[in-house]
């Protein structure tokens, strides 16, 4: 009798035959191979599932980034005072500089390239930032809201962030004058 058999007495070795061959039972060689098998596929989907994960993070995150640029530019339009728009849309000729910037029509056709988008006070955005661009639009624009009041006049401002690989997203506001 083995020392196992010895510690857990319901242990009995397989004898066959009356050959006096005491065998164990094992897995077979088959047994193995099919249940390293089935680990793999499971390994695998769960792998696929963390990927596919990944993916719709990275995606969201670049999404909220550019909505994020979209916003500040919005906001610091906004920030500016109607003006006399007296030149027409566009900076006057003396407002080379976005910090000269001194009316909300002088923002129409502004525009930051890849690489180069910076905040309101002129500071780079960090690194992950600059994989955007971003153009301003400013057009007359006449609304009309029925049973609120009538039409009425103001500007549109609209801001689009475009990413490297051509997606877009465009943040409209309409600016009462």
């Amino acid at each position: 009798m083995t020392a196992a058999h010895r510690e857990n007495p319901n242990l009995r070795p397989i004898c066959h035959g009356g050959t006096g061959i005491v065998r164990h039972r094992a897995f077979t060689l088959v047994e193995c191979l099919l249940a390293v098998s089935i680990l793999a596929v499971a390994v695998l989907a769960v792998a696929q599932a963390l990927a596919a994960g990944q993916t719709q993070t990275h995606e969201a995150l670049h999404h909220a980034r550019a909505m994020q640029l979209a916003k500040a530019m919005i906001h610091e339009v906004l920030a500016k005072p109607h003006g006399t728009g007296a030149t027409g849309l566009g900076p006057e000729s003396d407002e080379s500089e976005r910090a000269d910037f001194n009316e909300i029509n002088d923002y129409h056709s502004f525009s930051e390239a890849i690489g180069e988008l910076k905040d309101a006070h002129d500071v780079l955005y960090p690194a992950e930032f600059q994989g955007f661009s971003r153009a301003v639009s400013i057009v007359p624009q006449t609304l009309t809201i029925d049973a609120v009041m009538d039409a009425g006049a103001g500007l549109s401002v609209q801001v689009t962030v475009t990413d490297t690989r051509g997606q877009t997203w465009t943040l409209t506001r309409f600016v009462p004058l």
